[in-house]
């Protein structure tokens, strides 16, 4: 049998080492991680793990750049199909509820791991900035087809149900589908009227 080229084995081994670094901080934390904790997790040796990251820091760093940068890529798959079909409010809804609830209990951890380090550690606010501007970015492009009045403050009251419904899922350990769907639909009801139109319905005038 063939062997794979050298440089695919390196990328694997590589990726081993990433997705070992995100596990680690879901079950134990920034500080749970180390080289060798990392190497006996994703199975390489220890000087794998130090041949490819110099340090911890570094190590720390490219998983979540990488952690991130799939869950943007999915993140933009669903905006730009969503603006692309001059989506509804349900059908936005729909595509939140779907989106954000596949994300599994370590994404999770991780996720709210970074969060609560990024208010203790520089480097981590540092990384941690960039991403959420660019989730609300692609937020604003979801939603463009709403014709919101005041999108940027939508798009902030959403990624703030979208959070906090996620923090539920990991405290309770519930799916958090129906909450999720529920709180949307409750805030976008003031956004969008049932007949499509933005703001709230005026009262019809009063006779004489």
């Amino acid at each position: 049998m063939a062997r794979r080229p050298r440089q695919d084995r390196s990328e694997e081994t590589r990726d081993r080492i990433l997705d070992a670094v995100v596990e680690l901080i879901a079950e134990r934390g920034l500080a749970g991680v180390s080289h060798r904790a990392v190497a006996d997790r994703a199975g390489v040796s220890l000087s794998a793990t130090s041949y490819y990251f110099g340090s911890k820091a570094e190590l720390e760093r490219a998983a979540l750049e990488e952690h991130y940068r799939r869950r943007l890529d999915d993140y933009r798959r669903t905006a730009e199909l969503l603006a692309g079909a001059d989506s509804s409010a349900d059908e936005l809804v729909d595509a939140a509820v779907e989106l954000f609830t596949a994300s599994d209990l370590t994404m999770l951890l991780s996720h709210f791991e970074v969060f609560l380090n990024s208010a203790r550690r520089d480097d981590i606010r540092d990384l941690l900035a960039p991403t959420l501007d660019a989730m609300h970015d692609l937020l604003l492009v979801a939603i463009d087809p709403l014709g919101l009045p005041d999108p940027e403050a939508a798009a902030t009251a959403i990624t703030a149900v979208i959070e906090g419904v996620e923090l539920r899922r990991v405290a309770l350990g519930i799916d958090g589908r129906d909450e999720l769907r529920g709180s949307l639909r409750a805030l976008l009801r003031g956004l969008v009227r049932p007949d499509g139109e933005v703001g709230p319905e005026r009262a019809a005038p009063s006779g004489e």
